[in-house]
């Protein structure tokens, strides 16, 4: 898988884009308040109003961080999925993540039934799911020809 997909560059534009709108809000409203111009004046009681929305902030980059490494670890785009549970509102891509992750799993090709992707035999009917080189014991397709690992040419009684 190639994390270095198109993903990253929008996770990456849309956290700016937010930042810079806080920010830009923020700072506009210290601007001019009652013809005072310094926010240093009056950063007390503001300052209890822009908490929440760092505290939302982080969250975001909690689960953004979570997903990444979920997603990667399970062979997913993570930088797809990152940017989906962080800027989704409401935990909604968060949930969107956690039913899609479900649904990545592999069937078995001889039964059909769900199996998890770290499976190597399927406890159902008892195919093996992937094939081992019979030098390295690497996991091979069935249509390759040789193991990318060690070279040594496969054939069907081989595998």
């Amino acid at each position: 898988m190639n994390h270095n997909s198109t993903f990253k560059y929008i996770f990456f534009t849309l956290a700016a884009l937010v930042l810079i709108l806080f920010f830009g809000l923020f700072f506009k409203r210290f601007t001019i308040i009652g013809g005072i111009h310094s926010p240093l004046m009056i950063m007390g009681r503001p300052l209890l109003l822009v908490l929440p929305v760092l505290a939302m902030f982080v969250i975001a980059a909690f689960i953004a961080v979570y997903v990444y490494q979920d997603a990667k670890r399970r062979g997913l785009d993570p930088w797809l999925w990152a940017t989906v549970a962080a800027f989704v509102p409401y935990f909604i891509g968060l949930i969107i993540y956690l039913v899609a992750r479900q649904s990545a799993r592999r069937a078995c090709a001889k039964c059909g039934r769900a199996l998890q992707s770290d499976f190597s035999n399927c406890p159902y009917c008892g195919e093996p799911l992937s094939l081992k080189c019979r030098k390295c014991g690497e996991a091979v397709a069935a249509d390759w020809k040789v193991c990318p690992r060690c070279a040594t040419p496969l054939s069907e009684s081989e595998k």
